[in-house]
């Protein structure tokens, strides 16, 4: 193996450790991955490929390929060669911890719940006539409890829930359920949404997007798309 830094060739057989930033990124994914084995997002024999990891949380293959060998290590995961991953089945002692872990997380990740938009923007779409509806991946159980922190999930045209549905993002059946309640073509909406994988998915089925991220001005997007007067 052959590393190179600052212009200068290392020496053959010499590796050099993962810099601050892959080793953030590789605990993220590690972090994410978990939870969202024990909230139920991913059920048992649900299937984990490197390419997955690596769109999902934007790492190396070889990253990736570690973090899913962590998991296996751990007994989260059965490695499968040249599979990736699938999320293993537990004994009935296992399930009953991992039922009070998921407890625990659901009302954490219910307090946290994430939104790619504030709620006063949401609340500006819709005094502007525009419906704005919900497309997530959350359990059905941690959706409950967020519902009853958060008053401004009611106020969604309509909302199509993974843990309702049996779909999640990036699978097309949960956007075909959207344009459905909705009564809209793809081309008539637009979807807002941190996951590039969930966005080329929505693109690939005619509907618009936008990746969220980190110094994105969203509400300058909408301006931009038509979507704010």
């Amino acid at each position: 193996m052959r590393v190179e830094s600052a212009g200068t060739p290392a020496p053959t057989g010499r590796a050099t450790a993962p810099g601050p930033e892959a080793s953030s990124k590789a605990e993220r994914a590690m972090a994410g991955l978990q939870e969202d084995i024990m909230l139920g997002s991913l059920g048992p024999r649900a299937r984990l490929t490197e390419d997955e990891v690596m769109e999902r949380f934007a790492l190396k293959r070889h990253a990736a390929r570690e973090v899913l060998a962590r998991l296996g290590r751990m007994g989260i995961v059965v490695k499968q060669p040249n599979r990736g991953a699938t999320v293993r089945s537990f004994s009935a002692d296992e399930v009953e911890q991992v039922y009070h872990m998921r407890s625990l997380l659901q009302r954490e990740a219910a307090r946290l719940i994430p939104l790619p938009a504030p709620a006063a923007l949401l609340r500006r779409l819709r005094a502007s006539g525009k419906p704005v509806y919900a497309l997530s991946n959350f359990a059905h159980e941690t959706f409950a409890l967020a519902e009853r922190k958060h008053d401004f999930l009611r106020e969604f045209d309509d909302r199509v829930i993974s843990g309702h549905v049996g779909f999640a993002k990036p699978d097309a059946s949960i956007y075909e359920i959207l344009f459905k309640r909705a009564g809209r073509r793809p081309s008539e909406l637009l979807f807002i949404d941190d996951s590039r994988a969930n966005v080329r998915a929505s693109e690939a089925l005619g509907m618009p997007a936008i990746l969220f991220r980190p110094g994105v001005d969203l509400e300058s997007e909408l301006h931009a798309r038509g979507a704010l007067p």
